[in-house]
């Protein structure tokens, strides 16, 4: 759910990539730099780098852990705890 939505308001503002580059988001930078390297590194593009790459992912993340775990309990948190024996 928050890839879906991050992916809507990465159409929202104009992110560009390429079609190799689709779905790599933050990882590497590669997201990030693919998109300035398309469109320039500008104030407007960064800023929209900065909402698109970090600010909503964080913000759905935290939105949909606190849903799914609180409001819609389907996720515990032990679901993430490792073990190592």
């Amino acid at each position: 759910m928050s890839a879906a939505l991050c992916g809507i308001i990465g159409a929202i503002l104009g992110i560009t990539g390429t079609p190799m580059l689709a779905g790599f988001g933050f990882t590497g930078l590669v997201g990030p730099l693919a998109y300035f390297e398309l469109e320039g590194w500008s104030l407007l593009n960064i800023g929209k780098a900065i909402i698109a790459f970090v600010v909503a992912p964080v913000a759905f993340g935290i939105i949909f852990n606190r849903v799914f775990t609180k409001i819609v309990p389907i996720i515990d948190p032990e679901d993430y705890r490792l073990n190592f024996s």
